[in-house]
């Protein structure tokens, strides 16, 4: 029997295991102001967003090059609220 983590899908044999991994990742709770590259006017992702996280004061920003899509790795797009599941 296995446990897995609904953040990051990390499977556990243990479900206590799997829920402190569920409780140990930061979920943001806000995302906006995109930035764009100025010179590339094709481009349809932003470079970087501003992320909010509840745990601390002041927001950052994160970018990468390429989009990754929201079901990559079993996650979904919706925010999940319930405890480490039984695989």
């Amino acid at each position: 029997m296995t446990y897995k983590c609904n953040v990051c899908g990390v499977e556990y044999r243990d479900f206590d295991t799997a829920e402190k991994c569920e409780k140990t990742h930061k979920i943001p709770i806000k995302v906006d102001k995109a930035k764009y590259e100025k010179d590339d006017t094709k481009k349809e992702y932003p470079e970087s967003v501003l992320i909010h996280f509840t745990d601390i004061p002041d927001p950052f920003w994160t970018g990468q090059t390429q989009p990754v899509p929201a079901d990559w790795n079993g996650r979904k797009k919706s925010r999940r609220t319930e405890s480490a599941h039984l695989l």
